[in-house]
């Protein structure tokens, strides 16, 4: 699959997903702490090439929790 291909793909499946920017101007947050939250098992990205998409629902639902343990986890 070529990079056009793939971004493409992307695009289709922007209306359903999150990139890795706009998970971290949701919570304004880093890169390196979207992975220890991938790593604990907070968020579970799907994988398309060599970039993560995060489900809208899964991370919506997270954003309106974020008073509770989510908040204390921040860089």
């Amino acid at each position: 699959m070529t990079n056009e291909q793939l971004n493409e793909r992307i695009e289709v499946a922007r209306g359903r997903y999150y990139t890795t920017e706009e998970v971290m101007a949701i919570f304004h947050i880093t890169k390196r702490t979207i992975y220890r939250w991938r790593d604990a098992g907070k968020i579970n990205p799907v994988k398309a090439g060599r970039r993560l998409l995060f489900d809208r629902a899964e991370i919506d639902a997270l954003a309106e929790s974020e008073n509770g343990e989510v908040a204390q986890d921040r860089d």
